[in-house]
């Protein structure tokens, strides 16, 4: 364990968790955050309700009354939901530290997880500090069973406050927890600003359980690639998997299976096109799925699982960036 006595300044940190109808995991974040080894009297920890209909105030209540010799602790609330973006705005504007660090509702994050953050902003040319995220990576199965460890995720990463009040703070059309945090280090970055790693910084985030109507969000989540992709075009092109002009991997597999369509249907009977299709349609994201994931070590029930949710997954992301194309009025497939 690292000891505090090992840094000579210690900035004011606020740590600012947005949340949605998070009774289940509240407790567990609360008493994680409050054991920090890190001094009390040096950070604050800012809750920001975004319309929950749950009992997860009754939560927060609890855990202060039964931890009173704790860090400040604020609860800010909305009535109605309107995203994390929107949430974490609320909570940088009515904050009082220097660096801001975020994490998210379901998470553990280490003991020492503020000063290992808080190490990494020892140059000033630093304007944020992402940690690393440890997960049960032996259950993981995409996007059957995840878990955000990708690049600059807002489960684990802090900024200065005046450099993300420089970059005009999340930006609140991004209603869903999806690619706001990425457009919001693009534009750090732009700005000049290093994010740099530091692995020490441990926060753990469960696995989660993707269930089939879950899917149906991956077409609103993916609608804001489109946002993305029209904000960072050069920036965006790796995250969104882009490998010619405006289109995904995923896209062109679906727009080769549209134009695929068309040619049974002129050449074939009605019947045996669709089965063609069909068949082609499974054989082509199958092929995709097993390009971009590894289902070795899983049981054979995970395997076909995991097979459906991906072929589903393709066919609402490319959903999702066409909804998205017409709102952002920005083609991108």
């Amino acid at each position: 364990m690292t000891s505090v006595g090992t840094i000579n300044k210690y900035p004011f940190v606020s740590v600012v968790v947005p949340f949605y109808n998070a009774k289940a995991s509240l407790q567990d974040l609360l008493e994680s955050l409050l054991s920090q080894n890190f001094p009390k009297d040096r950070y604050e920890i800012i809750l920001v309700d975004d319309g929950s209909t749950d009992s997860s105030s009754d939560v927060i209540t609890k855990v202060v009354e039964r931890r009173r010799e704790t860090c400040s602790i604020k609860v800010l609330r909305y009535n109605e939901r309107g995203g994390p973006a929107r949430a974490r705005n609320l909570g940088i504007q009515n904050s009082n530290g220097e660096i801001i660090a975020f994490t998210d509702a379901d998470t553990v994050p280490n003991r020492d997880w503020l000063i290992e953050l808080v190490k990494g902003f020892k140059d000033s040319d630093v304007g944020g500090v992402a940690g690393k995220v440890v997960t049960d990576f032996q259950r993981l199965l995409f996007p059957l069973r995840v878990s955000p460890i990708a690049e600059f995720v807002t489960c684990n990463i802090a900024y200065r406050k005046n450099v993300l009040i420089q970059a005009g703070l999340f930006d609140e059309r991004f209603k869903c927890p999806f690619r706001e945090d990425s457009d919001l280090a693009y534009r750090i970055l732009d700005q000049g600003y290093k994010i740099i790693c530091q692995n020490s910084a441990i926060v753990y985030h469960p696995v989660k359980q993707i269930k089939l109507r879950d899917l149906l969000r991956v077409i609103e989540y993916h609608s804001y690639d489109v946002l993305l992709f029209k904000k960072h075009p050069k920036r965006a092109r790796t995250i969104l998997d882009i490998r010619f002009c405006c289109f995904s991997l995923s896209g062109i597999v679906v727009i080769l299976s549209v134009l695929i369509i068309l040619g049974f249907f002129i050449i074939a009977p009605i019947e045996w096109s669709i089965v063609c299709t069909l068949f082609y349609f499974f054989l082509a994201t199958l092929a995709l799925s097993i390009v971009k994931r590894s289902t070795k070590g899983k049981s054979l029930k995970d395997k076909i699982q995991g097979i459906i949710w991906q072929e589903l997954y393709i066919l609402f992301t490319v959903v999702g960036h066409i909804l998205g194309s017409i709102k952002f009025k920005k083609l991108f497939l």
